[in-house]
């Protein structure tokens, strides 16, 4: 059954009753009747489809090795024990609703999508992603929540709100009552305004400004010698910008590879450009340089080369250093918990300390449980979590440099989150990437989004409809929390994929999630922009991998197959 379509769901949230596979529509007489031919035939053999071990007089499901009586029951949507009810031990606070489905609290009867939501507590009762914070509904949360409303009770109070003069309110939310004294429309700058000279309505920001005069009627800091208002008189009136009509021309600019003297110094673009590219020695002339031996500069200078991966710059012969993937192990299974599909992972700069190891359990949720070691991971011992800002989708997150990064739930967004801090930091949405299941991976589970850590930094990889489905790899940079390059591959559709990964700039594809033996297949470098087809044997050890991660700081390959830790060690050239 496909895990983001649960035709059990409903069942569940009525009482965990019956389940899909076993509801039918009554057969017709014709359907049921046979005629009798009166030649004696007897019944034929009984037969065990799934080679489960149960014959199909007893297995309700003998297509499905998962499902016969005494299997242990998933949170899957099937009925794999046979006992008529699907998914029983999944609702452990009997509120109707599975853990796996829906239900964001599995341990509090009073959480779940169809409670009603409490103001200001810290808590999501019904399992949006968010407490409710904006109890009048104006759009901004309560300033005493950390908020910027300073009247969640009255809709007509918050900030940018129109200000009515003299009513005793503060309708802004600016800290007083209409403290704009010349009736100018610009509040008085010492009550937190922008208006200079309060006393005087002809001077506010935007008004015009007189030349000469010795008024800053515009109140940008002084009067109008300064035609492009970058701060610098022109130099035909005794001042130092040789562009007066250019703001980002004067004095200490910032120089561009533009061929503009932007800092008036008299020098177009120096090597401090902020723009100026990093070149690399290339001294065997082989087109790649020596990553140890770098300078900037807007033009390459004679003998640099803009490739640094260069493994022996003295021989022409060795090219650009690679960590070509020729095998991968087969994996080890460490613990078993939780549910089939979830996350697991660890950050590879180790910013928050070593050996820090971080578990998402299922493809939907807002829980981060944290473990201070890989042993304690095992071992089940956790040292707390984390309740994220907004629900997530998927299992492909990752840890990079102290922050969380997941698609939040619903949307084609990807958020970063604090660790050290518990704060929402930033998001980025991804255009025109499919989200909630329009381009997910072979097993559903809202896997459109998929994080990736390499060598080389942070990847979101997904699909897009300009590029027929097929596999699309951007790279990120973290601190900008930008998109810094775009390759549309030609692999598959991404729904075909089982699962994807990263190492050194290089997406690999794993064919299937749940067949064994199967192959990585497919494989796209991002520096060459050239697919290959590797053909390296892969191994889904429990039938259901539904999270495939690379982790650089030990070159290992972490893996969620049917509520199993896996690693696999990978081998590169």
């Amino acid at each position: 059954m496909h895990p983001s379509l649960p035709l059990c769901l409903s069942v569940l949230v009525l009482g965990l009753g019956a389940c899909d596979d076993e509801i039918e529509d009554d057969p017709s007489p014709d359907d049921t009747a046979s005629p009798d031919t009166g030649t004696g035939d007897t019944a034929p053999p009984l037969v065990d489809g799934d080679q489960d071990g149960y014959t199909s007089d007893v297995d309700c499901d003998d297509d499905d090795y998962r499902v016969h009586p005494g299997a242990r029951e998933l949170c899957d949507g099937l009925d794999n024990d046979c006992d008529g009810r699907c998914d029983e031990d999944f609702d452990l606070d009997g509120d109707g609703w599975a853990i796996c489905f829906a239900d964001c609290n599995d341990g509090d009867p009073t959480v779940h999508p169809e409670a009603e939501e409490t103001p200001y507590d810290g808590i999501d009762q019904d399992c949006d992603g968010v407490d409710l914070e904006d109890v009048d509904g104006d759009g901004y949360r309560a300033r005493f929540i950390g908020g910027d409303d300073c009247d969640d009770g009255d809709p007509d109070v918050h900030p940018g709100a129109s200000e009515i003069p003299w009513n005793g309110v503060d309708d802004d939310c600016r800290g007083g009552d209409d403290p704009d004294g010349d009736d100018d429309g610009y509040d008085d700058r010492t009550l937190g305004g922008d208006d200079c000279d309060d006393t005087d309505p002809l001077v506010h920001p935007g008004a015009a400004e007189v030349a000469y005069d010795g008024i800053d009627q515009d109140c940008n800091g002084a009067d109008l010698l300064d035609a492009d208002r970058d701060g610098w008189d022109s130099a035909d009136h005794g001042g130092e910008d040789c562009d007066d009509d250019d703001a980002s021309i004067h004095p200490g600019a910032l120089e561009s590879c533009d061929g503009i003297d932007q800092d008036c110094d008299g020098e177009v673009d120096p090597d401090s450009s902020v723009d100026a590219p990093t070149w690399y020695l290339d001294a065997d002339g082989d087109g790649y340089g020596d990553p140890d031996a770098s300078r900037t500069a807007c033009d390459a200078p004679d003998g640099y080369v803009a490739d640094g991966d260069d493994c022996d710059d003295g021989d022409a012969a060795i090219l650009r250093c690679s960590c070509v993937l020729t095998s991968v192990s087969t994996p080890t299974s460490w613990v078993h918990a939780g549910s089939t599909y979830g996350q697991w992972m660890a950050d590879p700069l180790e910013t928050l300390g070593e050996g820090l190891h971080w578990e998402m359990d299922g493809y939907t949720g807002s829980t981060v449980t944290e473990f201070a070691s890989f042993d304690d991971l095992v071992a089940r011992t956790s040292t707390g979590s984390y309740r994220l800002p907004y629900a997530f989708d998927g299992t492909g997150a990752v840890v990079y440099d102290g922050y969380l990064y997941y698609n939040r739930s619903s949307t084609g967004t990807l958020v970063k989150y604090d660790l050290a801090t518990g704060e929402l930091d930033g998001t980025l949405s991804v255009p025109e990437a499919g989200y909630h299941n329009t381009y997910h991976y072979q097993w559903g589970g809202y896997s459109d989004l998929d994080l990736a850590v390499d060598e080389d930094g942070l990847w979101v990889l997904y699909a897009t409809a300009a590029n027929e489905g097929r596999m699309v790899v951007s790279s990120l940079d973290p601190d900008s929390f930008t998109i810094t390059g775009t390759w549309e591959t030609d692999s598959d559709r991404k729904t075909s994929i089982g699962n994807a990964f990263m190492i050194c700039g290089v997406m690999y594809t794993v064919d299937q999630y749940s067949t064994s033996p199967t192959t990585i297949g497919y494989a796209w470098d991002t520096r060459e922009s050239a697919s290959s087809s590797p053909g390296i044997p892969w191994t889904n050890d429990h039938g259901y991998a539904s999270m495939v991660g690379y982790q650089p700081s030990d070159g290992t390959i972490y893996a969620w197959d049917a509520g199993y830790r896996v690693t696999y060690t990978p081998t590169t050239e």
